[in-house]
């Protein structure tokens, strides 16, 4: 059977949000489900076996980069110290492009769609978001062609962690509301990644919510390499204002005071850094080994990710953060490098950590606790034991498409 996938974002790329589906479908292509994939913008096809269906997205984010002749920031819509131009624009985008920029591309994603679905050969209909209008494509498609939906959701709506702070006017927030009671509403079934966040979007109106995490691709991770004879410390992925620890450097700070700590020690970030971050680092003498880098594709920030003794991931102190489990925990999980996290008490994320023995997850107010990790972790540096394989084959991807499978027969099944 035949199912499409409305994902704006698709193909191997640095995007993050690429590679949710992107990883699934060909383990779902092996258990018999062929999928159809609607995507934008996508410049050339290196998925042969799968049919690709390509729009082109009207951005109006090509405003921000013919004025400043640059992308627009990851951290746009987060970052309160942006210039007085830069916050007009949010404004106009939080306001006036609901759900989000790609609103735009609705209309023409629907006429191209409706081409396609008039073969009557595709049987269900999945939508992943952000962005959210990605699901309202598939909301007029559902009800037009009588197809079962499935709205994936990657990060809540109007939970999300920055949507309290968007300059929104009464009627937009009402309106954000709406849209995202009818989704939630309308769909057969809703799958997040999280339990915390399937108890919120159940909170919303969700139907059938199930949980399946991001997890991570085994054939990513076939490569083994020694452990390195030195502190080394790495995020891979973006990295906003909302989810830095000043406390955390603080500590590692008094660690490295130790002429012989910070010869061991390195901290390399791969990705977006908020814009001021390279600047308040300056305080501290272990700033010279700390080393920003720009985002490398996927296949090779997973390979990457073998050089480091540790990998590092942080949450924001935000509303419904406590669900957040970043897809980079799990490709983390699969190098078995310790990992090093911080963030709230009691959320999802650690409460993984602590069940598997993959690391350390620091709680806010407790980041003094990387000091004694730090020089514990000294002692046996270069033997370090790795995380056990069979502890998390649960979360790779060949298994993820069993719950996929299953749920796709029950949407069609319940259909019928």
């Amino acid at each position: 059977m035949k199912f499409l996938l409305i994902a704006y974002y698709f193909g191997d790329t640095t995007d993050v949000g690429a590679q949710r589906w992107t990883k699934n479908i060909k383990y779902i292509q092996q258990l018999g489900w062929e999928p159809v994939v609607f995507t934008f913008n996508q410049k050339y096809n290196e998925y042969s076996e799968i049919e690709i269906i390509n729009n082109k997205a009207i951005e109006p984010n090509g405003l921000y980069n013919s004025i400043f002749k640059k992308k627009v920031p990851s951290d746009i819509l987060s970052n309160r110290k942006s210039s007085l131009f830069t916050k007009l624009l949010v404004f106009i985008r939080s306001n006036f492009f609901i759900p989000d920029s790609r609103i735009l591309s609705v209309s023409s994603s629907k006429k191209i769609l409706r081409n396609r679905l008039l073969q009557n050969d595709i049987k269900l209909i999945v939508s992943t978001g952000p962005p959210h209008s990605m699901h309202l494509i598939a909301n007029s498609l559902k009800d037009e062609f009588k197809l079962p939906w499935i709205a994936d959701f990657r990060d809540p709506w109007t939970g999300i962690e920055y949507f309290e702070n968007l300059p929104l006017l009464p009627f937009a927030k009402r309106l954000h509301k709406k849209l995202e009671h009818k989704i939630l509403s309308a769909s057969n079934s809703v799958i997040t990644v999280s339990d915390s966040w399937a108890k919120h979007l159940r909170e919303l109106g969700a139907n059938n919510t199930t949980v399946i995490y991001n997890g991570y691709d085994p054939d990513d991770f076939t490569e083994t390499k020694n452990l390195p004879q030195k502190i080394s410390i790495a995020h891979f992925g973006t990295y906003p204002q909302t989810r830095n620890h000043q406390k955390l450097w603080e500590a590692i700070e008094s660690w490295s005071k130790d002429p012989e700590c910070k010869r061991l020690l390195s901290i390399d970030f791969y990705g977006f850094v908020y814009e001021t971050f390279e600047e308040e680092l300056e305080e501290y003498t272990f700033k010279d080994c700390v080393n920003i880098k720009s985002a490398i594709p996927h296949k090779e920030a997973t390979k990457k990710m073998l050089d480091y003794t540790f990998l590092y991931l942080s949450l924001s102190d935000t509303s419904l953060s406590e669900g957040r489990i970043p897809l980079k925990f799990f490709e983390y999980l699969a190098t078995g490098r310790k990992i090093i996290a911080t963030g709230k008490k009691g959320t999802d994320l650690s409460k993984l950590i602590e069940s598997l023995d993959c690391g350390y997850y620091i709680n806010y107010g407790e980041e003094h606790q990387i000091k004694d990790i730090l020089l514990d972790e000294m002692k046996t540096l270069g033997s370090l034991k790795n995380t056990n394989r069979k502890n998390i084959e649960q979360f790779a991807k060949n298994e993820q498409a069993k719950q996929y499978v299953k749920l796709f027969d029950e949407c069609v099944k319940r259909n019928n």
